[in-house]
C-alpha cells in the first residue's frame, strides 16, 4: 500500500525525548520518511555556543561523553540529501 506523507520541511522539527541511561544521555526521535537523519548539537555548561555533536540516521542516539556539572543543552536539525533542513530546530 502506498501512503502519502505530508511533510512541510520549513516547519517540521525533530522532537527529542531525552533520558539518562547508564552510559550517558539517550535521545529517542521519530524520523519521518522524507528525512535521512538528524544532526545533533550540544552546548556544555559554561560554553557560549552550541557545537556539532553527531549525525544519526536511526533512533536512539546515546551521548556517551562524560557529563559535566551544570545543564547541558541539545538541539537537532533534520537532514535530507546531505544538508540540514533549515526550517525549524528542536530547540525550544
Amino acid at each position: 500500500m502506498n501512503q502519502d506523507i505530508s511533510i512541510n520541511p520549513g516547519k517540521t522539527k525533530p522532537e527529542l525525548q531525552v533520558r539518562a541511561v547508564k552510559n550517558g544521555w539517550m535521545f529517542d526521535f521519530d524520523l519521518p520518511g522524507y528525512f535521512y537523519g538528524i544532526n545533533i548539537y550540544r552546548k556544555r555548561p559554561g560554553a557560549k555556543e552550541f557545537s556539532y555533536l553527531a549525525t544519526d540516521t536511526s533512533s536512539p542516539y546515546i551521548d556517551t561523553d562524560p557529563m559535566r556539572l551544570g545543564t547541558t543543552q541539545y538541539y537537532a536539525w533534520f537532514i535530507r540529501n546531505g544538508a540540514e533542513a533549515k526550517g525549524a530546530t528542536s530547540l525550544r
